[in-house]
């Protein structure tokens, strides 16, 4: 319950339970519950929801240092890429109960683990406040899920593997690690055939390719198995499935990432999403958070190609919101380290505006700086290591904004302070180390907690992916 009465009484030991407010009990007991339930459960789960979610399992930062990893790998190959975005739409609110406990079947929880779930999705209870004004208890029947409950970011995990399943049915990841052999064998072909319009090619023909290519180990080898006339898109196909490993999509609880090698194969992935959208009740969000498009060394496509989803079509932008990262089309994580620095200092001053007019000294004001400006500016600021600036640049840039920001702080914004000044400047309000060196702190622990992470692998494609992928044979559906 998001709302309990407290008592005024002080703590004391429970004699007489029934003179106790109900809901403090309940409340307690609840998160207990969860607790235990997902502790049982969690592998399950975990196991169902595949390894392409990594919420509740991997932190934010890590996930997006991995997209950016798969990223510079196919852009250092030369290799198109097109990355959707999309927002489940008050993922935990809409989330359907009865989908919920139908997956988490699915996912092997059974016995009294799953009527122990299906009682407790039943007597979800919740009251309306506008003020202070606080309505009458109201059940939860149909749809919704606690967003605050222990065991709610593996619930809603475990429902999302039907988004994962209808993608999977129509579309095939984009290659991630392929033989650079192979790669400028098939950008040679594709370069050769892109002028031409040769008809669609047999899907025998692609099937005896594939198998020809497998064991090839020249680049001669693979440029001599490319059939005459094939074209760049289908080329593309073919890399993506003998690749030994391929990148299709990546979740973070309610935000998916797909990633896709060509436009068509981005039209099958929305019409995947459509799918869900028809079969599970599920919907996409819209307006800011509305589905985007961006492209890496692929040519931009126009809205008429780009396919309908959710009655949306997505937004082709040249930078996206990874994660809480601004990663920009060109890999250049300018637009990340720019756009922190501009926040760190415009929260910065607005900060120490109200900090002083609330009568609160410098030395609170340096700390909450840490606390609160800092942290939210900075947000995955560990991608800023691969930026293309360098460090050296990166550094002064992170410095140049501290120094301003402790200017601020002394009400000297525009006084010079000469060589050292920044040195004198940090030695007079107490501060320890710059801004560069608490980032690249940040950045070590975070290679090191990669490092450390559990690994798991997206399988590798197979030639039956040719069944969705060629034109020559219907699109699957449900």
């Amino acid at each position: 319950m998001p709302i309990c009465s407290i008592q005024n009484s002080p703590p004391a030991s429970f004699k007489h339970l029934i003179k106790y407010q109900k809901t403090r009990v309940t409340d307690e007991l609840e998160s207990l519950f969860d607790f235990l339930w997902l502790q049982h459960q969690r592998t399950n789960l975990e196991r169902y929801a595949g390894p392409e979610q990594g919420g509740g399992i991997h932190s934010c930062t890590l996930l997006a240092i991995g997209i950016l990893i798969a990223l510079q790998n196919r852009t250092n190959l030369q290799l198109p890429t097109y990355v959707l975005k999309a927002d489940l739409l008050q993922g935990y609110d809409l989330a359907w109960k009865d989908a919920v406990a139908l997956h988490c079947k699915l996912a092997g929880v059974t016995g009294s683990f799953w009527l122990t779930l299906q009682a407790s999705l039943l007597q979800d209870v919740c009251q309306v406040r506008l003020g202070p004004l606080i309505g009458n208890l109201l059940h939860v029947v149909d749809a919704g899920l606690a967003q605050g409950g222990r065991r709610a970011v593996h619930l809603f995990s475990a429902l999302t593997r039907s988004l994962l399943d209808e993608v999977q049915r129509v579309a095939i990841g984009a290659a991630i690690g392929p033989n650079p052999l192979m790669v400028q064998a098939f950008v040679r072909c594709a370069d050769r055939f892109s002028h031409e319009h040769p008809s669609v090619p047999k899907r025998n023909v692609l099937e005896s390719f594939i198998n020809n290519c497998s064991g090839c180990t020249l680049e001669v080898e693979f440029a001599a198995a490319v059939p005459t006339g094939t074209s760049a898109t289908d080329l593309m196909h073919c890399l993506d499935i003998l690749c030994p490993h391929s990148l299709l999509m990546v979740q973070y609880v309610d935000d998916l990432f797909a990633f896709q090698s060509t436009c068509s194969g981005l039209r099958r992935v929305c019409k995947g999403m459509n799918t869900l959208t028809h079969c599970w009740k599920h919907k996409f969000a819209g307006g800011r958070k509305g589905a985007s498009v961006m492209t890496l060394g692929a040519p931009i496509p126009d809205a008429e190609q780009l396919e309908t989803f959710d009655d949306k079509k997505p937004q082709v932008v040249s930078s996206l919101n990874i994660l809480g990262a601004r990663i920009d089309a060109d890999l250049s994580l300018e637009d990340l380290v720019n756009h922190g620095v501009a926040r760190y200092i415009s929260e910065s001053a607005a900060l120490i505006t109200t900090m002083t007019d609330l009568g609160l000294g410098i030395p609170h004001q340096v700390a909450q700086l840490n606390i609160r400006v800092k942290a939210a500016a900075f947000f995955n600021i560990e991608l800023a290591a691969s930026a293309t600036m360098g460090w050296p640049q990166l550094a002064r840039k992170l410095n140049a904004a501290q120094y301003t920001v402790l200017k601020r702080l002394l009400g000297a914004d525009a006084v010079s302070f000469g060589p050292g000044g920044h040195h004198r400047v940090m030695m007079a309000l107490g501060v320890s180390f710059r801004l560069s060196i608490q980032v690249a702190v940040q950045i070590a622990i975070a290679r090191d907690c990669a490092s450390c992470s559990r690994v798991r692998t997206c399988p590798r494609a197979s030639a039956e992916g040719l069944v969705t992928v060629l034109p020559t044979r219907p699109t699957a559906s449900v």
